[in-house]
């Protein structure tokens, strides 16, 4: 057996599979940078949202390009933020001026979290808010400073989850829910 030679057809059978297994292999390359513009330009166009509207944040909405870090998949009455810091990124058409910002949602409070504090940043303002189990529905109002593009921040205290608070049998952590968004402007 010693110096003994694989026999050809298995040297051909190892040649086949290396060659059908290189040409399954997914490509890894990035886009060439007139694809990558492309698709980045159809993004931004995804984020243009009307003025004076109200904008709801469910799963069936048009307009939930806006919502970026820190927030869940849609559902059918809002958007869950899971992360300390979440981002709403949008823009207007051009030559209107977005001036106020206005964000509806529910705090995640029960009797083992009665307060909850959240930080919100705009381009304008910034404002930090302590609730409690009395107010189950938060209307907060930001100032913009008028530029087409925004971005605003919202900080949570804590992520705790439904389960934890023992109001219901979500494990995942979280802290408010998103019901809607308006900018009004001129």
């Amino acid at each position: 057996m010693k110096g003994r030679r694989p026999t050809p057809w298995i040297v051909g059978v190892v040649v086949v599979f290396l060659g059908l297994a290189l040409s399954f292999q997914t490509s890894f390359s990035p886009p060439v940078s007139g694809q990558r513009e492309l698709v980045l330009e159809q993004i931004r166009s995804k984020k243009v949202i009307p003025l004076n509207r109200d904008l709801a944040m469910t799963n069936r909405s048009r307009y939930l390009w806006i919502l970026g870090d820190g927030f869940e998949e849609a559902e059918p009455d809002g958007t869950w933020i899971m992360a300390l810091q979440s981002t709403i990124d949008f823009s207007t058409k051009p030559g209107r001026r977005p001036t106020k910002f206005q964000i509806r949602m529910l705090p995640l409070v029960s009797r083992l979290k009665p307060l909850r504090t959240f930080e919100f940043d705009s381009s304008a303002e910034s404002r930090a808010l302590t609730v409690d189990e009395s107010m189950p529905l938060l209307e907060i109002e930001l100032k913009l400073d008028g530029k087409p593009h925004q971005q605003v921040y919202v900080t949570c205290d804590e992520l705790v989850s439904p389960s934890f608070l023992q109001i219901g049998p979500d494990r995942r952590p979280m802290c408010a829910k998103v019901i809607s968004v308006r900018v009004s402007g001129d």
